[in-house]
């Protein structure tokens, strides 16, 4: 049953989120404007047929109507030979018709194009604010100015966790308390008691099948996944730019003056353009993808008591890890780890390059890491154990400061 909060407007504690405001889709409302809008259209349409003609036969009167005062005949192909006073076509409504047929479908138009445009006049179209928690409403996510574009997400509800509700906007995931609405962005652990991390039994036998299967659902998959939508949907994205509907705007307003050939070389310019656009981005979206994916390796990890081979993408917090090339080769000396937060450096040797899948915690053992993919720094860093026999065992892991060197 959806829980009720004390408004819409949901707190966020952390996250850097600057509004979020939940929502229920309401299609009676989206409804309601498309039949104002075909009404529009067919009153428009009506007077379009019943004036058909008119400038016509008014054109034609006038001329009729000199030609008895001058006392001269009139042929008809008199009239369809003059070029300095062109006739109107015989099927031509009047002005007001055109203008009012013309007026309704530009209004249409550019009313489905702001939904495209404004996240808020989406909002006012199509949704309405409610205090509803419940999957399947939206929350509309409005970041702090100059980080990115106001959206429209959609609450789901994950099955483990210590939150039921979520919501994923700018590729961060966002948990909501059921009870109090209160937004909390998720984030892996890397503050907790240096004892969570030491922690003997977990050490030796690992997480268990139904905790990776939990983690798996809270935190992700351990890997960089670059979507690569659709050819026509990127390019749908892009036409419907202002600047490019500005453009086309243009080129009617030069076809009303019968230009067409200006009009139909300067479409296919600005079609041409933006599909140049669309395959640039989405090429640079392909080797980003590409890029990614190469990352991804085998590694061992201790699960269930048991060391096992998996690849770093089925990676979840709190894994023990084993970074020691020995140990593939059923050495005795092995060096164990435990994941905080995905990321990938490089720790190189002039034998053997280790990747490092993820940010580790060192339980045992030492590297030298090279870390300058991310810091820029070209020296690499030691990285030494971290103490066990700490006398305060229960502070929190200070990954910027004091325990930096683990």
């Amino acid at each position: 049953m959806p829980n009720l909060v004390s408004s819409s407007n949901l707190k966020c504690i952390d996250g850097g989120l600057r509004e979020v405001t939940l929502l229920r889709r309401v299609p009676a409302k989206a409804s309601t404007f498309t039949a104002l809008f075909i009404i529009l259209h067919g009153i428009a349409l009506m007077r379009v047929l019943s004036t058909s003609g008119e400038p016509y036969k008014a054109v034609v009167d006038e001329l009729i109507q000199d030609a008895i005062n001058n006392g001269t005949v009139l042929e008809l192909s008199t009239l369809e030979s003059t070029e300095d006073r062109p006739l109107p076509s015989q099927w031509a409504p009047s002005p007001t018709a055109a203008l009012a047929i013309v007026a309704s479908l530009l209004a249409h138009a550019l009313f489905v194009l702001a939904q495209h445009w404004s996240i808020r006049f989406k909002t006012l179209v199509q949704y309405s604010k409610t205090n509803r928690l419940a999957p399947g409403n939206y929350c509309r996510i409005t970041p702090p100015e100059h980080q990115g574009k106001a959206d429209i997400v959609q609450l789901k509800r994950s099955h483990h966790g210590d939150f039921t509700l979520y919501f994923v906007f700018q590729r961060r995931k966002y948990c909501v308390d059921d009870t109090t609405g209160e937004v909390h962005m998720l984030t892996c652990p890397m503050n907790l008691p240096i004892s969570k991390y030491t922690n003997e039994s977990s050490s030796t036998k690992g997480l268990s099948t139904d905790e990776v299967q939990r983690k798996q659902d809270l935190y992700g998959f351990n890997k960089v996944d670059i979507p690569v939508p659709p050819f026509y949907i990127l390019y749908r994205d892009q036409i419907l730019n202002p600047i490019p509907i500005f453009q086309i705007l243009c080129c009617l307003l030069w076809m009303m003056d019968e230009y067409w050939k200006y009009t139909v070389f300067t479409f296919l310019s600005i079609f041409g353009m933006e599909a140049g656009t669309v395959f640039q981005r989405r090429r640079n979206l392909l080797t980003l993808r590409n890029m990614a994916g190469k990352n991804i390796i085998p590694i061992s990890v201790l699960r269930d008591g048991q060391w096992i081979t998996v690849m770093s993408d089925q990676l979840v917090p709190g894994d023990r890890i084993n970074l020691s090339n020995d140990f593939n080769t059923n050495s005795s000396s092995s060096s164990k780890t435990s994941p905080t937060k995905s990321d990938n450096t490089e720790r190189k040797s002039q034998e053997q390059v280790t990747m490092i899948p993820c940010d580790c915690l060192v339980l045992e053992g030492s590297a030298v890491v090279n870390e300058a993919s991310l810091t820029g720094e070209s020296v690499p860093q030691l990285k030494d154990e971290i103490e066990t026999d700490d006398d305060d065992m229960s502070r929190a892991f200070d990954m910027t400061g004091r325990d930096r060197i683990h």
